[in-house]
């Protein structure tokens, strides 16, 4: 590419068709694909228990949960991204009729790690405040035990949460559960790295 050249721009449907005959995982942000990358033993676990125990309180209710094979729509930002877990209490807003990316999420969680925590707080975070359903937003680290809760309390504020004590317990508000830190990091090895 020249310099100067801007990178190609595909359009959403494009990117839909490709994405769904590919054998790995790619977001689109801003009109560009970007590859997903693999995760570590700590953040499938994590992954793992926290949609664990959020499947285990919504039996039966009308809300539900979703592992990263489910994308989150963002119309404002004209955007498809895999969050680690999503859930939503309302019907689902779907975006086309293959029904595999959904833009009404009322919690997103996502577990951090070196490669993606700073888009996961910064440009990923940004995106997904555009998304008016969102009530609450869930890092997880996977170095300690830790939970960061941004919980939406205005149009455009948000409110800092943090659960280190092993004996936490945090309530999310989104979907009306309770999720204990301790069952939250069962069998996660956390390093000192």
């Amino acid at each position: 590419m020249q310099a100067g050249a801007s990178k190609p721009i595909i359009s959403a449907q494009d990117y839909l068709r490709l994405e769904r005959e590919a054998p790995f995982k790619s977001e689109y942000v801003h009109g560009e694909i970007f590859a997903m990358a693999g995760g570590t033993v700590n953040h499938h676990t994590l992954v793992g228990n926290f949609y664990g125990l959020l499947w285990q309180q919504l039996a039966g209710r009308s809300c539900r949960a979703f592992t990263s094979d489910m994308k989150v729509r963002c119309d404002f930002w004209d955007s498809f991204v895999y969050p680690d877990i999503s859930a939503a209490c309302e019907p689902l807003t779907f975006f086309d009729e293959q029904r595999d990316a959904f833009s009404n999420p009322s919690l997103v969680v996502e577990v951090l790690s070196k490669g993606t925590e700073a888009y996961d707080r910064g440009e990923k975070f940004r995106l997904y405040r555009m998304i008016p359903s969102l009530v609450e937003y869930v890092l997880v680290s996977q170095r300690q035990p830790l939970v960061e809760v941004f919980r939406r309390i205005g149009e455009s504020q948000w409110q800092l949460e943090t659960f280190d004590a092993p004996e936490s317990v945090f309530h999310l508000h989104s979907v009306d559960v309770e999720i204990s830190l301790l069952q939250l990091i069962a069998n996660v090895e956390f390093t000192t790295e």
